[in-house]
């Protein structure tokens, strides 16, 4: 028997894998001019939350996506970013996937 886990998010009409919500955000919504790409996160951020997202500082610098990606529910980096280390990440590690046993 598998386990339940949130791989899927349901968007208005659409179904996203968790690992895509970045570049749905960024390229396919249909808010997509609300969100801005942050150099440093490599994280869509809501305009107008950018600039106080921006000074804080604090956000975790990106790896490059060929190590590891970002989860947008937890904030953690994702390793190996695949099917399989995304599958685990929600499965084991992910802290805001609420079908995951703490």
């Amino acid at each position: 028997m598998t386990k339940a886990i949130q791989i899927l998010l349901i968007i208005k009409k659409y179904v996203i894998e968790t690992q895509y919500l970045k570049q749905h955000l960024l390229f396919d919504c249909s808010k997509r001019a609300e969100y801005r790409l942050h150099d440093r996160c490599q994280q869509p951020i809501e305009k107008n939350l950018y600039n106080l997202h921006a000074s804080t500082n604090k956000c975790i610098m990106a790896q490059p996506e060929s190590i590891a990606g970002r989860c947008l529910l937890c904030n953690m980096d994702v390793s190996p970013n695949n099917d399989i280390g995304w599958r685990k990440h929600l499965i084991e590690k992910c802290t805001a996937n609420g079908r995951r046993k703490m």
